[in-house]
């Protein structure tokens, strides 16, 4: 899902180069040491490359112009979510409304990914939520714990947060969000 990027699969297919970086030296690193690496390293191909028209991060799947992605309006671990981390939306086929969000990219730093199965609510707010939340886990050092919640979308609103395997591929471990009311799905 090219969120930013109209005619991303086209943009992709017209480039003549591909230039990987890759982390895998890194595993015994912390998280957020890690999402610095890489974002640095990001930021040095493009000083490199200044021809270079987009950012793609094969983990998550989420594609970046290349002005996009000089932007990042993010600092610190956090610029990781801007180049790497991608909400993903899902209706649920059969269901009367239901819909999935999700992360797809913190797991490739061994950090669960963020998961709301939902109806009634706004999916772009979600969306947002959903980038939020993946903020505040990387650069806290993924402080949620099963049990404990998050405010929703007004500061009363509390919502339970729970870790399991994701319910869309690739399976990994997810922070599943229970919305209360707007919650979607069989929860145990």
């Amino acid at each position: 899902q090219f969120w930013n990027v109209e005619g991303g699969g086209e943009l992709l297919d017209s480039c003549s180069y591909h230039i990987m970086i890759s982390d895998f030296m890194s595993a015994g690193l912390c998280a957020q040491d890690r999402a610095q690496i890489l974002s640095e390293w990001s930021e040095i191909i493009l000083e490199l490359y200044p021809e270079c028209v987009a950012v793609f991060s094969s983990s998550s799947g989420k594609l970046l112009t290349a002005k996009e992605a000089r932007e990042n309006p993010l600092r610190g671990p956090a610029r990781f979510i801007h180049f790497a981390v991608n909400a993903r939306f899902f209706n649920i086929e059969g269901s009367d409304g239901d819909y999935l969000v999700d992360t797809l990219g913190l797991y490739a730093l061994g950090c669960p990914d963020v998961q709301y199965h939902f109806h009634t609510l706004e999916p772009g707010d979600i969306v947002g939520h959903a980038y939020d939340l993946a903020i505040y886990q990387l650069e806290n050092n993924i402080p949620i714990e099963s049990g404990n919640t998050v405010a929703g979308f007004e500061p009363e609103l509390k919502w339970v947060c729970q870790y399991e395997d994701s319910l869309i591929q690739p399976i990994r471990e997810v922070l599943d969000i229970n919305t209360g009311e707007f919650s979607a799905g069989n929860r145990d």
